[in-house]
């Protein structure tokens, strides 16, 4: 278990850079939609069936394409500016981290050390916390919005039965890093409940890993991009920069272009179809909800809100008082 000491944040971002960490593993991994109705989940280097469609990355925070764009030093990686869910997690991790030792009896301590897989180049990680004893199994402590937890995780009463797959990943990876046979996961639901879960390594999953991050720095190192997994946001990013006076792109002759071309064409009219229709049944139903802000009915519930806007003085202009309503909004009972 290589371990590097971190001199300082700029230091540990220069490392961070070199290796796929943690919370960056699942960006490997896409899940696609193939021919015959079934749902694959494929690294972005591995070859795709003829006429799959994508389903997004499982990252919820970023994509492959993205990540070989960072790494690759293409783009400037994000600046790690924090936002009030990253706040929040800095601050209440501590908290969570007592309250565990209070509640399981775990011994648990701050990590300060950022580990390397003892055999895999560029797999690195930088936990949190880690068991104080035999094995220093990691620790990943998450807070958990009560919401997300309702749909994402299957939880029984005070029993984890399922999570979601880039978490599944994100703490194999730390096992594999660590070179140890187990870890946990310690999600704080709502603010107000804590649970634990036991995580065993899965060789399976830690092979499929191994796979993915060999696969992926041989593609930085040759300059080869995943891709058939990228997504349009990244490539903006990519070429954001551009040459406005370069001519204009000959694909005279290119049938992948041409396929993607025809289907990316069929698709906008297939959501221009859908978001009429959408209006329609909206509407349809906004009408029956009227002047209320919210309605329930026969296994679903609609919230409306009406929004005040007071008057304002901004640039150039007065803004005048207005009232709208805000999002319509339509969900299953129970989310």
């Amino acid at each position: 278990m290589p371990t590097i000491s971190i001199a300082d944040e700029a230091h540990w971002l220069s490392v961070r850079e070199s290796n796929v960490g943690g919370s960056e593993v699942s960006a490997l991994f896409n899940r696609w939609l193939l021919s015959d109705g079934s749902v694959v989940t494929l690294h972005c280097y591995e070859p795709v069936p003829e006429g799959a469609f994508a389903l997004g990355c499982c990252n919820p925070y970023q994509t492959s394409y993205g990540l070989f764009l960072a790494k690759s030093g293409r783009v400037m990686p994000d600046d790690f500016a924090s936002n009030e869910r990253m706040d929040a997690g800095t601050h209440l991790e501590p908290a969570i981290a007592q309250w565990a030792m209070a509640k399981f009896g775990m011994k648990l301590r701050k990590v300060r050390r950022y580990h390397t897989h003892p055999t895999v180049t560029g797999w690195g990680a930088s936990v949190d916390y880690e068991v104080h004893g035999p094995g220093m199994h990691p620790v990943e402590i998450k807070n958990v919005d009560s919401l997300i937890a309702l749909r994402q995780w299957v939880i029984e009463g005070d029993e984890i039965q399922a999570v979601p797959l880039h978490i599944t990943l994100q703490l194999q990876h730390y096992i594999g890093a660590r070179d140890t046979d187990r870890g946990w996961l310690l999600p704080c639901i709502g603010g107000n409940k804590l649970l634990r879960r036991e995580v065993e390594a899965h060789g399976p999953t830690l092979a499929r890993i191994t796979e993915a991050v060999t696969a992926f720095w041989q593609g930085v190192r040759t300059g080869t991009a995943p891709v058939q997994a990228a997504d349009y946001g990244a490539v903006a990013d990519e070429f954001a920069y551009a040459d406005k006076g370069a001519p204009p792109a000959d694909l005279s002759g290119d049938d992948e272009a041409a396929r993607l071309a025809r289907r990316l064409m069929r698709l906008k009219r297939h959501v221009s179809f859908v978001e009429t229709v959408e209006s329609n049944v909206k509407g349809r139903l906004a009408l029956k909800v009227g002047e209320s802000s919210k309605a329930t009915g026969d296994g679903f519930k609609v919230s409306w809100p009406v929004i005040q806007r007071k008057a304002k003085l901004i640039e150039a202009r007065m803004q005048t008082e207005s009232s709208y309503r805000g999002g319509f909004t339509v969900s299953a009972v129970g989310e």
